[in-house]
């Protein structure tokens, strides 16, 4: 069974009504509207809670739910216009139904004054862990993707704005300066007949100094974008200690003067901070997960890719007075070469001196001289004499067949000039008499 949350002491009514500070706070609010334990609508206000422009916010008990809660209510009973807005954006808010958005429970008035009861949130700690860094951070890029994709800007993303949950979930609150445009929502705002579209009177700087993008303090057009450069300047505020390089690198795109720099969109923005924080928690497995990646592939052997020899690189010059052949191959291109089967090397000549009766044999090798610039396969050479030019390396098995006739002869012959390679692919014990290594001269 999942423990419960611990439950915060600002969610205890009755210590609140004790606490010294919620009674200073409610006894000093200045142009109050509601009176600490007067009832209304079945809900009692509790406490002062805080005051912004043009509204209050009061933590209030439902005697019915037997639940405290938050009430924002319009001080200003005399502008009608004030009084129009503050209920769309209950209303607006009211469309919403995601745990990062702060939820409308009920609306009314009293004493001719509109109000809204919402959750009941506590304001963001001075100082956070980088988990509940990360935790707020999400919770804020959710919030505004959810806004965005219904065509709402919040305009006004700022600290005082967003708020925490008794879980420790951010909470994002306060529409009263958003822009809904196009949105299907809009239909709210133009029952009452305005052209302009917004929940605030167009046409004004519009956010708070220090949080609003560049066009926002300038008169110009608004869109998302301009939320994503207020939430880059708040979790730059926010985050503790100091900051990795890519974390860095995340706020500069979302604080950027232009709005085409930034981000493109909250969703995006909470991928990456994902992709940061799996960073900033696994970066050193992560590194020695690189490192032995890269120490394997240097030390693993590349894949290479064989080409056949062309049949134009290779000569072939029978020798005058015998039976043996000289083969010349000119590698075309310092690559890979591969022997299709051109070159006849597997063999040599017994021959019983010029005197056919004679019973002492002697043999002649075919000859295969190798020059330009590149690495040849030859699979398996039998009685031959090879000559390896400078800047080739030849590949062969260093083998001959089991039932070749006198084996200890039918071994091939190699000449390297300086600058030559040889590799065996079958033997490491090849008879180093045979092989004449000019580069040791």
């Amino acid at each position: 069974m999942n423990k419960s949350a611990p439950k915060d002491e600002c969610f205890d009514m009755d210590g609140a009504l004790r606490t010294t500070r919620a009674l200073e706070s409610t006894l000093c609010a200045t142009g109050r509207s509601l009176e600490p334990g007067e009832s209304f609508d079945g809900l009692v206000p509790v406490s002062f809670l805080g005051k912004g422009a043009t509204c209050e916010v009061w933590r209030v008990a439902d005697k019915t739910l037997k639940s405290d809660f938050a009430l924002k209510i319009l001080a200003d009973d005399t502008n009608e216009m004030l009084q129009k807005r503050f209920c769309d954006e209950a209303r607006i808010l009211a469309q919403f139904n995601h745990p990062n958005i702060v939820r409308v429970h009920k609306t009314g008035f009293v004493r001719g004054n509109p109000y809204y009861v919402m959750d009941l949130l506590r304001p963001l700690p001075e100082k956070l862990s980088k988990k509940e860094f990360y935790r707020i951070a999400e919770g804020l890029f959710a919030a505004l993707a959810c806004l965005h994709d219904a065509g709402v800007v919040h305009r006004d993303v700022k600290g005082a704005n967003l708020l925490l949950n008794a879980k420790g979930d951010a909470v994002l609150t306060d529409l009263g300066i958003a822009g809904i445009g196009n949105s299907p929502l809009a239909h709210i705002v133009r029952e009452r007949g305005e052209h302009n579209p917004t929940i605030a009177a167009g046409g004004m700087a519009l956010g708070t100094p220090g949080y609003a993008a560049p066009e926002q303090l300038t008169g110009g057009e608004i869109d998302s974008s301009a939320d994503l450069h207020a939430a880059g300047v708040l979790i730059n505020e926010i985050y503790p200690g100091k900051k990795q390089l890519l974390l860095k690198y995340m706020i500069l795109r979302l604080v950027a003067s232009k709005a085409a720099m930034r981000l493109k969109s909250a969703k995006r923005c909470a991928g990456m901070l994902r992709l940061v924080h799996l960073w900033e928690t696994a970066r050193w497995a992560i590194l020695a997960f690189l490192i032995c990646f890269a120490v394997l592939f240097a030390v693993l052997p590349s894949r290479v890719k064989w080409e056949a020899l062309p049949e134009y690189a290779v000569r072939i010059d029978p020798v005058a007075g015998t039976w043996t052949s000289r083969y010349t191959i000119e590698l075309p291109e310092n690559a890979h070469y591969r022997d299709p089967g051109i070159v006849h090397y597997t063999s040599k000549y017994w021959l019983h001196g010029e005197n056919p009766s004679s019973d002492a044999p002697h043999y002649r090798r075919h000859k295969v001289f190798i020059s330009g610039e590149g690495v040849l396969w030859l699979e398996k050479l039998q009685g031959c004499e090879a000559h390896i030019g400078k800047n080739v390396k030849l590949v062969t098995s260093g083998t001959i067949d089991d039932d070749a006739r006198d084996a200890s002869e039918n071994f091939p012959l190699f000449y390297l000039e300086k600058g030559a390679k040889l590799q065996f692919t079958d033997t490491d014990s090849y008879p180093q008499e045979l092989v004449k290594d000019e580069r040791a001269k």
